[in-house]
């Protein structure tokens, strides 16, 4: 039986737009200095070069409605510190890391926009868990 070359559909998957993402990313990037904003016990994290630097959603891509592209979302973090964010690393590693507060507090006013904006329109809304809105 010949394969089909064609990609098998996942259901529910939105697909990210590759030129806002890259345009989402460099904002991250410049606005954090080029740098991984995560502190460890020893201080902030020295990693500097683009390479090992990824862009990590604080809250996930799927809770962040309409601002999924949004800069303020975002931060800039490096491979094994975005590991640890997303809970791929080692379950000892999970808590060795600290996000900035006022990048956590920046990502969710964001979503909070942009959820207001949405509801006065008298659309649907995906609502953020810990905080009373």
């Amino acid at each position: 039986m010949k394969k089909s070359r064609k990609p098998i559909a996942h259901r529910n998957v939105k697909r990210r737009d590759p030129k806002k993402a890259s345009q989402q990313r460099e904002a991250v990037l410049n606005r954090d200095g080029g740098t991984c904003v995560a502190i460890h016990d020893y201080g902030r994290c020295p990693v500097r070069d683009k390479a090992f630097l990824q862009v990590a959603h604080l809250i996930r891509r799927h809770k962040c409605g309409d601002a999924i592209y949004d800069p303020d979302v975002a931060v800039t973090l490096c491979r094994f510190d975005h590991d640890v964010l997303d809970h791929r690393a080692p379950i000892k590693d999970w808590d060795s890391i600290v996000i900035p507060s006022e990048a956590i507090d920046r990502a969710e006013a964001c979503v909070r926009r942009y959820e207001a904006e949405r509801a006065s329109r008298g659309l649907a809304v995906v609502p953020l868990k810990g905080k009373s809105q």
